[in-house]
């Protein structure tokens, strides 16, 4: 993957976990921190830092928490984990950016998700979506060789 990808994938992890910090009014609750944009492009090792189930690079999407559904033949792209707080996984599908935001639209509320909102781009769209003391937000956008890129971020609520 490219450089500036990566980057951008961590900008929208940032804004994904801000957004989803928002959206839960609580103004005193911290989003988890983005990787520093300007560390070096590597897939993620396994190790304590990944999230526990989720797969290396480039292998199927499968083991997320059982109602916070994958897609379909996605592939894992990065992955993080901040204890306590959330993790954040960004992955690709062969599928249009519609199909895999109406994919997750049906799929969270199946799975008692409540939807907080929704917001749309010229190039992406974003879903945000709660669920006791967590907070879901799925980004959706086209990546630039053409394949969608998805950014998939939990976060808990403290209580």
């Amino acid at each position: 993957m490219h450089f500036s990808t990566r980057r951008r994938l961590v900008r929208r992890a940032a804004l994904a976990a801000a957004l989803a910090t928002l959206s839960c009014g609580r103004r005193e609750a911290a989003a988890p921190a983005a990787p520093d944009a300007r560390a070096p492009a590597t897939a993620p090792a396994a190790s304590s830092t990944a999230p526990q189930g989720v797969p290396e690079r480039g292998t199927p999407l499968q083991d997320l928490p059982a109602d916070l559904p994958s897609y379909p033949g996605a592939s894992v792209v990065s992955s993080s984990r901040a204890p306590g707080q959330g993790l954040s996984v960004a992955f690709q599908a062969k599928e249009s950016p519609e199909k895999v935001f109406e994919f997750y639209r049906q799929k969270l509320a199946e799975q008692g998700w409540n939807v907080k909102g929704e917001m749309t781009s010229a190039d992406q769209r974003m879903l945000i979506a709660g669920k006791g003391d967590r907070r879901a937000s799925v980004l959706v956008s086209v990546g630039e060789s053409g394949e969608t890129e998805i950014m998939l971020t939990l976060t808990h609520e403290e209580g």
